[in-house]
């Protein structure tokens, strides 16, 4: 009892040091995303940042066109303004192209993986 009242389990170890490893690294932002390496071609015309450069905000002719390199995933949420609607695009490597256009909404990056095999999840 006294041992576990000073954050020690049976075996000697903190529960903050046992559970370390099970931390998930945390990825880059969206807009670093989109602005790295595993971008072959940006053809995005503007939007606005926001929520610490993981939301960008598409408002009536602006769109976001991108082509990953080889090896890259990504899973992004697209969020209409005006119905409320969400829906997810996925871009791997047999269709390496993330494209949103013709919306008024938020754009936010769910998963991302490189080619190495990381793979980062977002809310």
């Amino acid at each position: 009892m006294i041992m576990t009242i000073i954050g020690h389990d049976v075996f000697g170890w903190t529960n903050a040091l046992y559970h370390a490893e099970d931390v998930p690294e945390k990825g880059p932002s969206f807009k670093s995303f989109l602005e790295s390496d595993a971008i072959k071609e940006n053809l995005g015309s503007g939007g606005r940042w926001s929520d610490a450069n993981q939301a960008l905000h598409l408002m009536d002719e602006e769109h976001l066109y991108i082509v990953l390199m080889p090896g890259w995933n990504a899973t992004i949420k697209v969020k209409d303004l005006e119905s409320g609607v969400e829906s997810k695009r996925v871009a791997s490597d047999s269709a390496p192209v993330l494209s949103v256009e013709g919306v008024n909404g938020v754009v936010r990056l769910l998963e991302m993986k490189d080619p190495e095999g990381n793979s980062y999840q977002y809310s």
